[in-house]
């Protein structure tokens, strides 16, 4: 059988950083590995392998004002204790990956072998469920009183939005990118973003996992 997925949010404190205490969120498939190898051997990754199985997750806030790389905007102490957790799971390389949302930067690291596995990859599966059908439901009444608005100011509007959107294990949305055959209309398809953002998701037993919204008015 195949590990339950735990999310928990926990404080690394100063045992793990040198200076100063930050807060982790982390998402994990089983528990941390009995002997973990050093931190240090954990090789960081901005590009993803061809192949590799997710073993965790964490995400920490990062300023939104910085501008500078992911790796560099984490600094080092928080990237070696993303490294450190990704370690002790059995992680021996920290892919990292990066999310704004309602103005916030996030970073996450997942950490993924080659040679440990787990049931999971690095393409996310699918989202599924009542939860998330009630949550798709909830965004497409926000995007459609927000177009509905959009109409007073544009009586000729007219638009179609395809949106492939990503849920983090936390519950939140990770991403969202509107599809080629969406309208082009950025008022439009900011209505659809923003519902996106608005709402709480189910988090995913894949830890995190991908669907697509479509929104047509009138």
């Amino acid at each position: 059988m195949s590990p339950t997925p735990r999310a928990l949010s926990v404080i690394y404190m100063c045992c793990l950083l040198s200076a100063g205490c930050a807060g982790i969120d982390v998402a994990s498939v089983g528990s941390v590995v009995p002997e973990p190898e050093p931190s240090y051997l954990v090789q960081v990754l901005t590009q993803a392998p061809d192949e590799a199985y997710l073993l965790v997750i964490t995400r920490v806030a990062i300023d939104p004002l910085d501008k500078r790389p992911i790796t560099e905007a984490l600094g080092e102490e928080r990237l070696d204790a993303l490294r450190t957790i990704a370690a002790q799971h059995g992680a021996e390389r920290l892919l990292l990956d990066e999310s704004r949302v309602r103005g916030e930067r996030w970073a996450y690291g997942l950490g993924i072998s080659k040679t440990l596995t787990s049931h999971l990859g690095l393409t996310p599966p699918a989202c599924e469920g009542l939860g998330l059908t009630e949550a798709k439901a909830r965004v497409a009444r926000r995007a459609s009183l927000c177009l509905r608005d959009l109409a007073t100011r544009r009586r000729s509007l007219s638009a179609k939005v395809h949106v492939r959107f990503r849920v983090d294990p936390f519950g939140d949305l990770m991403r969202a990118a509107a599809l080629p055959s969406s309208s082009r209309d950025s008022q439009v398809q900011e209505c659809v973003t923003e519902a996106l953002e608005s709402v709480s998701y189910p988090r995913p037993p894949s830890l995190i996992c991908t669907d697509d919204l479509q929104i047509r008015y009138p």
